[in-house]
């Protein structure tokens, strides 16, 4: 695609839908080794996108939309499940209170995601009272008591220039020798 190779394992599924039809791309009984979530948070900046023009912004979640999603089901001894998000303390909150012991998911692991500029500093201070912060968070969960807890660092930071279009993620590459 675009010139570029990409390793896509057997059995990967990659669903861009509301939640609400989870259920017509995946079995009851299917099961995966990762579940990766980057939710459409509800944030004040879409909810001023769409005020100005509907057609630009996207449908939000709420914390109650993603605990619903029935990913509990989904899940073997030993998947990980990856969730990326804002720095809402509300949505902080709702994935450590209310999502992973939902799905029975243990927190493993907080990475950080932070931005930075072309020149290596961060896009914007950090800790700035009701400001954007140059970071977002990466939560990482395995089924309680899953051995593999041990084999995954608690903390991680990854630094990459973010993209221009809003909401892309970093680019993340292995090593390729």
């Amino acid at each position: 695609m675009n010139g570029e190779t990409y390793l896509i394992p057997p059995g990967v599924k990659f669903i861009n839908s509301s939640v609400d039809r989870f259920t017509e791309y995946i079995m009851e009984n299917e099961k995966f080794d990762l579940i990766l979530l980057d939710p459409p948070w509800w944030n004040k900046y879409i909810r001023r996108v769409k005020a100005a023009n509907a057609k630009i912004g996207y449908r939000m979640l709420t914390n109650e939309d993603i605990q619903a999603i029935p990913l509990e089901r989904h899940l073997h001894a030993d998947t990980f499940v990856v969730v990326w998000c804002t720095n809402a303390p509300t949505h902080i909150d709702a994935i450590k209170n209310n999502f992973f012991p939902k799905w029975g998911l243990e927190l493993v692991a907080t990475w950080y995601w932070i931005k930075i500029t072309k020149g290596g500093q961060p896009v914007c201070k950090f800790n700035e009272p009701g400001k954007k912060q140059p970071y977002e968070r990466i939560f990482i969960g395995l089924p309680a008591g899953s051995p593999l807890a041990k084999s995954v660092p608690s903390e991680c930071f990854l630094y990459s220039v973010p993209s221009a279009i809003h909401s892309h993620k970093p680019p993340l590459y292995g090593n390729r020798n």
